[in-house]
């Protein structure tokens, strides 16, 4: 497939759910797929957006506002060109820069997009929002996987031409992921492990806010760090005391994939 056509794709599911759901200045909308549908149990879970109840009391929790709930709907057809939109941009980007890993991208393609379109809150319009979940690609050599979910996301800061100048000098693109140089990325990665100790620094920070600031009926602080990881970032000796040391402090809004 051609650069042009899969570019074409994603901007057409792009176009597609800003008409079907709108987009403004706070929020853009997402396009509706399967996977967890947003009224599941499980998607309910994922999302904690229903307030606890009980016989003697109702319990309402205030949270700060982000991207808005898209009910979803069962279309399989645009759930295989989504997540081989996600594929195709990552091959072409590769094809185009004459380097790069493609691999990561063609495997992970099914569950970052369920990730970053039923589970995930983030607001494109407001990359740096306090309370967005955040998503380290600890494997950071794969980051084609990455600027493609920005991308179909609508990020502002992943825009056509820069998938175009993949791994280009000055690009916004580079070949592993920078934190200064595109929003929506949380952390710079590439040197094996260090993802993943980044995304258990962020989980902690967001337990000693949570601990810090949250009240029982006002939780400000409340946000997941999500992390892919591979072998390399499994076999490094930094990678397996950060892990020891998440569990060993209990950061259960830590959610890695391998």
């Amino acid at each position: 497939m051609a650069s042009t056509s899969s570019l074409a794709l994603s901007q057409a599911i792009l176009t597609r759910a800003i008409s079907q759901n709108g987009s403004s200045d706070k929020c853009v909308s997402m396009p509706a797929f399967s996977g967890l549908r947003s009224n599941s149990p499980r998607a309910t879970s994922s999302r904690r957006r229903i307030a606890s109840t009980s016989s003697h009391s109702l319990r309402h929790i205030v949270r700060a506002s982000g991207a808005k709930t898209v009910e979803t709907t069962t279309d399989s057809s645009l759930v295989d060109k989504s997540v081989n939109t996600i594929r195709f941009l990552a091959i072409d980007a590769v094809e185009k820069a004459k380097s790069g890993h493609p691999g990561l991208p063609m495997g992970c393609a099914p569950m970052s997009h369920v990730l970053f379109d039923e589970v995930m809150r983030f607001n494109p319009k407001n990359p740096y929002w306090f309370n967005r979940d955040r998503f380290v690609l600890s494997a950071g050599h794969g980051c084609m996987l990455h600027y493609a979910l920005l991308h179909l996301a609508g990020y502002d800061s992943v825009r056509e031409e820069d998938l175009k100048n993949f791994r280009q000098w000055g690009s916004r693109t580079p070949g592993h992921p920078e934190n200064f140089e595109t929003p929506g990325i949380e952390v710079t990665t590439g040197p094996l492990g260090q993802g993943i100790a980044n995304a258990v620094g962020l989980a902690l920070a967001e337990k000693h806010l949570a601990a810090r600031f949250n009240k029982h009926d006002n939780e400000i602080v409340d946000h997941y760090t999500y992390s892919i990881l591979g072998d390399g970032c499994q076999m490094e000796g930094l990678s397996n005391e950060v892990c020891s040391l998440a569990g060993h402090w209990g950061l259960g809004k830590l959610i890695a994939f391998y």
